[in-house]
C-alpha cells in the first residue's frame, strides 16, 4: 500500500523542483532582457556622447580657424 505521506511528499518534492525551475527560466530570461537593455542604452549614450564630441571638436576646429 502506498503511504499518503510519502505521495505527498513526493509531490511537493516534485513541485518544488519544477517550481524552482520555472523561476530560474523566468529569472534568466529577465536578465538577458535587462542586459540587453543595458547594453542598449550604454551604447546609445555612448553614441550619442561620441556625436557631441564629433560636434564640438569640429566647432572647436572651425573656432580656431
Amino acid at each position: 500500500s502506498l503511504d499518503v505521506s510519502d505521495f505527498v511528499d513526493s509531490l511537493l518534492n516534485h513541485f518544488s523542483q519544477s517550481v524552482n525551475e520555472i523561476l530560474c527560466v523566468i529569472v534568466i530570461r529577465y536578465f538577458s532582457l535587462f542586459t540587453l537593455r543595458l547594453v542598449d542604452s550604454v551604447t546609445s549614450y555612448f553614441l550619442v556622447g561620441l556625436t557631441l564630441v564629433c560636434i564640438l571638436t569640429g566647432r572647436r576646429q572651425t573656432w580656431i580657424v
